[in-house]
């Protein structure tokens, strides 16, 4: 399995362009994948330096209804023109971010509900087989902090999200299993504990990363849950919504088993 990052916080070199947003392209199963869009069409223009073709994607999954996911699907579906997107029904309702100058809009364009190509994924769905969707993550260790200045809309009233639209992916392939996160906004312990199969490497955001420092994990906090991810037999491959700080403390605990990833990266898991 070959996974390329096209879009990222940080960059590689300065061959590569970044963004706050993620990104990933993936070769498994006999599917060509794009795992979220980033924010804009930056994703686009880092696959042409890598010489990948996105004409040639089938399978696109958006991870949950935030613009840093889900901003470049636009410009996807116009240059793709048979690729399925799977996503949450719930992504397109109004999501919000709480800041010092109040609500911002932070959700999907309403205008791509228009695609025919859309399809809405249940808790639990096999895409391909192989690759597989899953939601409806049990809360058990405690959520990241910054969710709570995260808001959604439903019936025209706002209130904190509950991240149902939130889906992560599993790809099985040649005996080696990948857990796809887009950013873990329920939580990256839960979303593990809640994986349908077992896996051997984890690949996303787990959203530590927060500007405002009430909203920020401990140092406690992270080392206890780096010490769960210690427990596991798992490798981890996270950026995006991590943050460098918080990522320093993870590696402490877990070492060469965390790696963090940046656009222009390509890595293989298991023989490719």
């Amino acid at each position: 399995m070959k996974i390329w990052v096209l879009a990222e916080n940080t960059a590689k070199d300065k061959r590569w362009e970044a963004e706050h947003g993620l990104s990933l392209y993936i070769e498994a199963c006999g599917h060509k994948i794009l795992f979220d869009t980033g924010q804009s069409e930056l994703f686009l223009r880092n696959a042409k330096r890598f010489s990948i073709d996105l004409k040639e994607v089938d399978i696109v999954v958006i991870s949950h209804g935030h613009y840093d996911h889900g901003g470049g699907l636009s410009a996807f579906l116009k240059i793709n023109q048979n690729a399925k997107v799977y996503i949450r029904k719930a992504a397109f309702d109004p999501h919000y971010s709480l800041r010092e100058t109040g609500y911002h809009e932070i959700g999907l364009r309403p205008e791509l509900l228009k695609s025919n190509r859309v399809i809405f994924t249940e808790r639990k769905a096999q895409i391909a087989p192989g690759i597989t969707l899953f939601s409806g993550v049990e809360q058990v260790f405690p959520v990241n902090r910054a969710n709570q200045r995260l808001y959604m809309e439903k019936d025209g009233k706002r209130k904190q999200d509950d991240f149902v639209h939130e889906q992560n992916m599993l790809i099985e392939e040649k005996g080696n299993t990948v857990l796809f996160a887009g950013c873990a906004h329920s939580g990256i312990l839960n979303i593990m504990r809640s994986a349908p199969v077992h896996f051997g490497t984890v690949v996303g955001g787990f959203h530590f990363l927060s500007k405002q420092n009430e909203y920020r994990m401990t140092k406690t906090e992270l080392l206890a849950i780096a010490e769960e991810c210690r427990k596991l037999p798992v490798q981890y491959w996270t950026g995006h919504c991590t943050g460098e700080e918080a990522f320093a403390v993870l590696h402490a605990v877990l070492k060469e088993r965390i790696q963090s990833i940046a656009a222009g990266m390509c890595f293989v898991v298991g023989e490719g």
